[in-house]
């Protein structure tokens, strides 16, 4: 009689059949459609912590009160920086006093002048190229 061959596992993600978390965790994740600024956000010479919150702007999920109250939880907002107004994406970029002396700042460092007007001015410029910029503008900035 002829023995028959013990069953063996193979983890079909992975070619040479082996498992690894690796392999579980990218067969498991959701990959979404890649997108035109992809390249510019996702490279090596990035650090991964500022690309991960390139990749929140651009694609609208930073975390402001704002997005919180869409996504029904309820909360007083009041911008952490200045204490003035809402939180939200365009009061944080433009609109608060804080972002005036960052990009000021900015400015001085790169010795140019007007750095929140020119920062505007491109993102009002490239409205047709970034979901962000079109969010942004909609809600008010100018």
């Amino acid at each position: 009689m002829k023995r028959a061959k013990e069953d063996t596992l193979i983890w079909l993600p992975e070619l040479k059949g082996d498992f690894s978390t690796a392999s579980a965790f990218e067969a498991i994740r959701n990959k979404g459609v890649r997108v035109h600024w992809h390249g510019a956000v996702w490279n090596h010479f990035t650090h991964p912590k500022l690309a991960a919150n390139a990749w929140k702007l651009y694609s609208g999920r930073a975390a402001t009160d704002l997005a919180a109250k869409k996504k029904g939880i309820q909360l007083a907002s009041k911008c952490k920086l200045c204490g003035q107004q809402e939180e939200d994406l365009n009061h944080l970029l433009w609109q608060c006093d804080f972002a005036d002396k960052t990009w000021n700042w900015w400015g001085g460092k790169f010795k140019f002048r007007g750095a929140l007007e020119i920062a505007r001015d491109a993102m009002s410029r490239s409205q047709q190229v970034s979901p962000l910029s079109k969010q942004l503008w909609a809600g008010g900035g100018s």
